[in-house]
């Protein structure tokens, strides 16, 4: 069995870096796949290239590279799928480049995929905090990433830390929306667009991996840009999946549900700690993104870069 792991850089040459050195550190069980790299660099002065020709020869796993010169997270994830496919991968393990992948992670997502059968198989994202980061915000666990029973059947996956079969690219023509590609939600359109078309998604919960947030991420206005940007984006998803009368009620109600409970946390947040405060604003943020989604608004997430 070929596997491919890939992952999109965009100027964070230092974090790609840690990332695939903890990928070299990798356990597999026996009988192990063949296990290939595919980094695909969005920027066209390829700031990726000395962190890959420094390990050309010298990685555990082969190396394959290309540069996806239009910045976009969409298609730089295509091309990278792309080249996977043509080496002949049966699987294909998604990452980020600002990522640490635990020493059994990939063996818990193969592990998980042999007991269920599934078509992808999703693994929880941990936040890892630098030095300095507030007490407060370490101990809240923000921001708050998915998690379900492991061997949980889910509808909808994103390409943090997932597993996927070389036939669900075959379910999703064009496979990550290049509209999404600035604006983030290229992931989860595509595996519900993959779910819609008969993938079976499950969960592994012990396939972990560590998402590093620089300085810049640690902040309360960063945690509500993340929200708001949250609430667009999963407006802009539904609005390609289905008519408007299949999505438009479901999505107001969403929205409502946000910032009535937003509101009703605020009050609380004087006794409860800035962490509750946070938490309130979040859920204001994930509302009012939703309805500027609704006025036609694409909040663009990637206009930043952070870890660069």
């Amino acid at each position: 069995m070929k596997l491919a792991v890939c992952v999109a850089t965009y100027r964070r040459p230092v974090m790609l870096a840690a990332f695939l050195d903890s990928l070299a550190a990798i356990e597999l069980a026996l009988p192990s796949p063949e296990v290939f790299v595919v980094v695909v660099d969005n920027d066209d002065g390829e700031s990726a290239r000395p962190v890959i020709d420094t390990r050309l020869g010298r990685f555990r796993f082969p190396i394959l590279t290309a540069t996806e010169q239009v910045r976009n997270i969409a298609l730089a994830r295509n091309r990278s799928v792309e080249i996977a496919l043509r080496e002949g991968a049966d699987w294909v393990v998604i990452a980020d480049d600002d990522e640490l992948v635990s020493p059994g992670w990939l063996s818990e997502l193969l592990a998980m995929q042999q007991q269920t059968g599934a078509d992808v198989v999703a693994g929880p994202v941990v936040n890892r905090y630098p030095d300095g980061t507030p007490a407060w915000l370490v101990e809240s666990g923000l921001p708050l990433r998915p998690r379900y029973e492991n061997g949980a059947m889910l509808q909808v996956a994103d390409t943090a830390n997932v597993l996927v079969s070389r036939r669900v690219f075959g379910l999703v023509p064009g496979h990550f929306d290049a509209r999404f590609g600035l604006s983030g939600g290229s992931d989860s359109l595509f595996f519900a667009r993959a779910h819609a078309a008969g993938a079976r998604i499950t969960w592994a919960a012990a396939a972990v991996v560590f998402e590093t947030h620089p300085r810049s991420r640690v902040t309360i206005g960063w945690l509500l840009r993340r929200a708001f940007r949250n609430g667009n984006a999963a407006v802009h998803v539904a609005r390609s999946m289905v008519p408007a009368h299949a999505w438009l009620p479901r999505r107001i109600a969403s929205a409502s549900y946000h910032f009535g409970r937003g509101v009703l946390l605020l009050p609380a947040a004087a006794v409860r700690g800035r962490a509750a405060g946070v938490a309130a604003l979040q859920e204001l943020s994930l509302g009012a993104g939703a309805a500027a989604a609704f006025a036609g608004y694409r909040y663009v997430e990637y206009k930043r870069v952070h870890g660069a």
